[in-house]
């Protein structure tokens, strides 16, 4: 059977699970109406975070700060993750509830799979570190499915050193005064309604609803070969272009690109790549 908590508090305090503290080999489950920390070291084998059952109650509540977190049969939250502090996390998670992070940096150890952020329907990414400068997500790929979110409610601009991947229905979105730096490749199927910059590949058929700001050291591929992408205000972009042609059928045979406003390539240090393959 899990071990379950009963009460708040601290993930070491035996009283947080009523007498007996996960070891490695445990399943948890943080149940609703609890909130249990993270300010050290823990591993157990799997990871439930509870949604409430009735309107009155609390979603279950991890909190991570200062936090290095193993856990080999990944964490299931249908509950809330807040991140407050540090955090190292070598597991793989899905997301059907809330990851709130506000503050510290989130990484999973180097080398081997990077772990997922999976973002599941109904679910909510939000990245809002206040002082977003000093703050990042690494070694981690993120996922947003149908039906998902991520989401920035907090000003200035916040680094992603994650690999990302959305997918047709999900959503990007931010206020007007923040913005998104998408380190790494990107692969972009729902709307991205976020003033966001791209320093790696850019792919898939996304509708872009804000500026996007390609810098030298990216890479544009419309389409998941081959496809089409939309942008409702004109992009800057100094990287480069590639698109695929195999036919005279826009967006399944060759990639298009529909532009409301001005499409530059002066400024491109490659400008445009096209490339002909036969292999769709």
């Amino acid at each position: 059977p899990a071990i379950t908590s009963t009460q708040s508090g601290q993930w070491t305090d035996p009283a947080t699970w009523g007498g007996t503290v996960p070891t490695t080999t445990d399943n948890v489950v943080i149940a609703e109406n609890t909130i249990v920390t993270v300010i050290n070291i823990i591993e157990c084998s799997s990871l439930t975070i509870e949604a409430p059952t009735a309107g009155p109650n609390l979603a279950g509540e991890l909190i991570l700060d200062g936090a290095d977190v193993t856990v080999p049969n990944g964490i299931d939250n249908d509950g809330k993750i807040s991140v407050i502090g540090d955090a190292t996390i070598d597991a793989d998670i899905d997301d059907s509830g809330e990851i709130d992070w506000t503050d510290g940096n989130i990484d999973a150890p180097t080398g081997g799979t990077p772990k997922e952020i999976r973002v599941e329907s109904g679910g909510t990414l939000k990245v809002n570190p206040v002082s977003a400068e000093d703050h990042t997500i690494t070694e981690m790929k993120i996922v947003i499915e149908d039906g998902a979110t991520m989401e920035r409610n907090e000003s200035g601009d916040q680094d992603i050193d994650a690999e990302v991947e959305t997918k047709v229905s999900s959503n990007i979105t931010a206020l007007s005064t923040s913005s998104l730096t998408f380190k790494l490749a990107v692969d972009f199927l729902g709307s991205v309604d976020v003033i966001s910059t791209y320093e790696g590949e850019v792919s898939g058929r996304a509708t872009f609803l804000k500026e996007a700001l390609f810098t030298s050291l990216s890479t544009l591929r419309p389409g998941t070969s081959p496809g089409c992408m939309t942008f409702d205000d004109g992009p800057t972009f100094e990287g480069k272009l590639v698109a695929e042609v195999d036919g005279t059928t826009a967006c399944t045979q060759y990639d298009q690109l529909s532009v409301t406003g001005t499409f530059d390539l002066s400024s491109s240090t490659d400008q445009l790549e096209v490339v002909f393959d036969p292999g769709y």
